[in-house]
């Protein structure tokens, strides 16, 4: 049988575990199908028992399974009993929710190496000097929320106040992940498209990545995950911890409410009207959103330059706590993971 990227993954779980299964496969049936298998030629390959083997399963990318909920979960484990017998490593709090009330080993967990940019950042340093525009709106994928966003500034002439990147489709309309609009792919609009260095997961993830963050005020922070399930964390946040940046979170509802419980992060309520994170519905989250870009547009720069530069102690307590987080993550002496969240 073939299995989809199949690898042992750099991360602080290796070196606990002998095998850390990651499988690239959005639909989670399938992904919890195809672990059983893995496990089952393994064990009868080696002639091991399970419960003798040191492999966990690590779910970091994003699952786009929107049939699935706990009573058709359930009836898919109980075709894959060895799944009860592994630890279980799940970003995304809905999916890990899931899981859990199966009764899996289930833990939620922040991969580790979305903190590598942190390895090329020698101290904390606002550069509130180098801010020149209001914000920074990032987007190498035509997600639904994205293309929303971008739509927004463009009509409120508002790219002249961003560094901006976008990209009216990097995958198949198919493979646009978190879909709400419910569009055909004519009823979507052709903007000009803008690259720039640091726009996506896959740039080289060093200091020259942060500088769109830094020469901005606002980072509107989009995550891949925004509707059905999440939150869900990326090396997005981290840019925005790394910056010293008030951000918007236009991700999944009560994004910033567990960024707060979980992980300790203070935001930034006293500049941005947060009450967008506590709408479920997409639609009316994203004019929430909307209507805070645009009153925030209309701060002179300075104010908001003033805002962080008397904020400096609030940013630096972001930046050494994801620092520490990092930092012990790849402690090779030490496996209390920080990056465990539940």
């Amino acid at each position: 049988m073939t299995y989809s990227a199949v690898c042992n993954v750099e991360t602080s779980l290796s070196k606990k575990y002998d095998w850390v299964i990651a499988l690239d496969n959005s639909d989670l049936t399938e992904l919890m199908y195809d672990t059983q298998e893995i496990l089952y030629d393994y064990c009868k390959i080696h002639k091991k028992d399970i419960s003798s083997v040191s492999v966990c399963l690590l779910l970091f990318e994003n699952i786009e399974d929107s049939n699935i909920n706990l009573n058709t979960l359930s009836e898919v484990l109980k075709k894959c009993p060895l799944l009860f017998n592994i630890p279980m490593f799940i970003n995304d709090k809905h999916y890990y929710n899931l899981c859990k009330q199966c009764g899996l080993n289930a833990f939620r967990y922040y991969p580790s190496d979305d903190c590598r940019i942190l390895m090329f950042i020698d101290r904390f340093d606002l550069n509130s000097n180098k801010i020149k525009y209001h914000f920074t709106n990032l987007s190498n994928s035509r997600h639904d929320h994205s293309y929303i966003i971008h739509k927004f500034l463009l009509e409120h002439n508002l790219l002249k106040d961003s560094i901006w990147s976008y990209a009216n489709s990097d995958k198949k309309f198919e493979e646009n992940y978190n879909k709400y609009l419910n569009f055909s792919e004519s009823d979507y609009y052709k903007f000009n498209e803008n690259f720039i260095t640091g726009s996506n997961e896959v740039s080289s993830m060093t200091q020259r990545d942060l500088e769109p963050h830094i020469s901005s005020a606002i980072t509107i922070n989009k995550e891949t995950v925004y509707n059905s399930h999440g939150p869900h964390y990326s090396e997005k946040l981290i840019k925005c911890l790394a910056a010293g940046r008030p951000f918007i979170e236009v991700s999944s509802p009560y994004t910033l409410f567990d960024l707060k419980k979980h992980l300790g992060i203070k935001t930034f309520s006293d500049l941005i009207d947060e009450d967008y994170d506590l709408i479920a519905d997409p639609h009316k989250r994203m004019l929430a959103i909307q209507k805070e870009i645009y009153r925030l547009s209309k701060k002179p720069l300075k104010d908001l330059v003033n805002y962080i530069s008397e904020n400096k102690n609030k940013f630096k307590y972001n930046y050494d706590l994801i620092n520490e987080v990092w930092d012990r993550s790849t402690d090779i002496d030490d496996f209390t993971d920080p990056l465990i969240l539940e």
